[in-house]
């Protein structure tokens, strides 16, 4: 993730099968492990503007963690119900979470990872520590959430070919396959709609995302799909922005995050491999 004034990424780096938290300075190129020790960490996202960071231990049961950054303290530990987390954000909205949670069923052998299925979506309350399910679509397959405005969620399924793209749903409905809005494009190609992953928000009408290995802006108004990159032959992994300024790795195992800004596309990028470990 990036820290809204675009000076400091929050990352998890794996070595050796364990995950850290690491906070880079973007202006001295230093990274630093937020944790003095590895475990199942996994996706840190800035919470409460710069200062402080939200990231998932799924340790046992799977708890939200809040460190302070001046303070270099884990500050909260939030338990939620079991299941792997898929996805989640910060709303910036309300004190709230809302995250992507799929139920966990055993492996046949005993040798195998676990096989996730029945993805739903949640918000965790961060006044109460509370937590609802939102929805009860046991979908087969959902992978990413992010808020569009103050009132919809905007959601990635995989599925049957209905179920499959970008959809859209009123965050004060009892979400249903029944009220979830599909995005759909009208020049659409060959890729067409239910390829559409990794969704970030330029503004209520424009989204950029990936649509098999390209990324594509769609204009929700004209319902046009227009190539922003085209493929490198990897797929993207993760996309974030902070306003036009585009940040995205890809599945390349380069540790790249590679960033350009959407009025000149001018590709830059910063290696996220801490100075610290061969």
């Amino acid at each position: 993730d990036i820290s809204v004034d675009e000076n400091k990424i929050v990352y998890d780096y794996k070595v050796d099968s364990l995950n850290n938290i690491y906070l880079m300075d973007i202006s001295t190129d230093e990274s630093l492990p937020l944790l003095n020790k590895s475990g199942k960490f996994s996706n840190p996202k800035f919470i409460y503007g710069a200062g402080k960071v939200v990231f998932i231990n799924h340790i046992n049961k799977p708890e939200f963690w809040i460190y302070d950054i001046p303070t270099k303290k884990i500050i909260k530990k939030i338990t939620v119900t079991p299941g792997f987390i898929v996805d989640y954000f910060p709303s910036k909205f309300e004190n709230k979470i809302y995250y992507i949670q799929a139920s966990e069923f055993d492996s046949y052998s005993p040798i195998a990872r676990k096989s996730f299925h029945n993805f739903d979506i949640y918000q965790l309350d961060l006044k109460s520590f509370q937590t609802e399910k939102l929805s009860n679509m046991h979908s087969y397959s959902m992978t990413e959430i992010g808020e569009i405005n103050k009132d919809n969620l905007i959601v990635s399924m995989q599925g049957a070919k209905e179920e499959s793209g970008l959809f859209t749903v009123d965050k004060k409905t009892k979400i249903t396959l029944q009220n979830l809005k599909k995005i759909s494009i009208e020049n659409e190609t060959l890729r067409n709609s239910t390829m559409y992953r990794n969704p970030v928000i330029l503004s209520q009408n424009k989204i950029l995302c990936s649509s098999s290995y390209q990324l594509v802006l769609l204009n929700l108004d004209k319902k046009e799909e227009t190539q922003i990159l085209p493929s490198t032959g990897y797929h993207y992994r993760t996309i974030r922005n902070i306003g036009d300024k585009i940040f995205y790795n890809q599945t390349d195992n380069s540790n790249n995050i590679t960033y350009f800004n959407l009025n000149d596309k001018k590709l830059n990028s910063i290696n996220l491999a801490p100075k610290n470990i061969k």
